[in-house]
């Protein structure tokens, strides 16, 4: 029981950096690649792909260095998201490791 609520949260955890890295991060790349505004809810579908690292399909009309530049953008967000993420699993791992040292009973061998 207490493995499954430990797995849940931890996603749920982990989860909540990358996404909330993402859209810290995506802005600005969005900026940097001096791709146009867009609209409330095509800012909203392009969060929802950046959530999970894919850059929506292009139209056939939108110049190929638009459709890269949006890629960029997507893939540096994701991967800064994932970068922050596997970070904090790895700190939140080392301090179980480090629990468990020292709550393991110390094993005594008769003389």
């Amino acid at each position: 029981m207490a493995q499954q609520l430990g797995t849940s949260f931890g996603t749920a955890v982990l989860g909540t950096v990358l996404a909330s890295r993402v859209g810290t991060v995506l802005p600005r790349q969005w900026i940097a690649h001096h791709l146009p505004a867009l609209p409330g809810p095509a800012a909203a579908k392009l969060k929802q792909a950046a959530d999970v690292g894919i850059a929506p399909p292009a139209s056939p009309r939108t110049p190929a260095r638009i459709t890269q530049a949006v890629a960029d953008a997507i893939h540096t967000s994701f991967l800064s998201g994932m970068h922050w993420a596997l970070i904090g699993a790895a700190i939140a791992a080392t301090a179980a490791a480090a629990v468990a040292l020292l709550i393991k009973p110390i094993e005594t061998h008769g003389p």
